[in-house]
This record gives structure tokens, sequence and C-alpha cells, in this order.
């Protein structure tokens, strides 16, 4: 059984919101499911702002900040050319944050 998560990254997009359920859609269908095959992965929730209509929020679960950051960087970069590819739309990524549970 997975330990609980101990570990949580905030991303905040800019995303105009005409093309943010399209957004969200190629965030899940590219990160989510690429993401979803590190062990250090849990879980990810998109959030929309309810004062801010262009932000979308991606806040992802992590097992252990180490296998987190121990992802390849090329497997990232990859990921991101995939998801460029499925998104043609502009977008800014605006805030990352990272926190621990205590």
């Amino acid at each position: 059984m997975k330990q609980p998560s101990s570990f949580v990254e905030i991303l905040e997009f800019l995303v105009a919101p005409e093309q943010q359920m399209a957004f969200i859609a190629a965030d899940k269908k590219i990160w989510t499911a690429g993401l979803a095959a590190y062990p250090a992965f849990d879980r990810k929730e998109v959030w929309l702002s309810s004062e801010q209509p262009d932000l979308v929020i991606c806040v992802i679960y992590w097992h252990d900040r180490s296998g987190w950051k121990e992802i390849n960087s090329q497997d990232l970069l990859e990921l991101n050319a995939a998801f460029d590819r499925a998104f043609p739309y502009p977008y800014q990524l605006v805030k990352e944050k990272e926190y621990q549970k205590i």
C-alpha cells in the first residue's frame, strides 16, 4: 500500500476562459497520464478560480519529494512538447509552489 501524499505541487496557468476545457482535457491526457507512470505521483486535481476567470490551478499530490524531483528532465520536456501539440493555444505558467504536509 502506498504512503499518503506528503508533498503538493501547485501550478497556476493563465488560459483564456473559452479554451480552458480544451486545456484541462489535454492536461489530463498528456500530463496526468504521463506523471501517473512515476511511483512518487499520487493524484492530480484541476481547479478554476471563481475570482480570476482566466486562471487554471493544477494541484499535484506526490508521495515523496525525492521521487518527484528525480523525474528525468528529458521526460518532462517530451511531455511538455506533447502537451503543446495537443493544446496549440496560448497559455502561461504564472506561479509554481510546493508544500510539505506535516
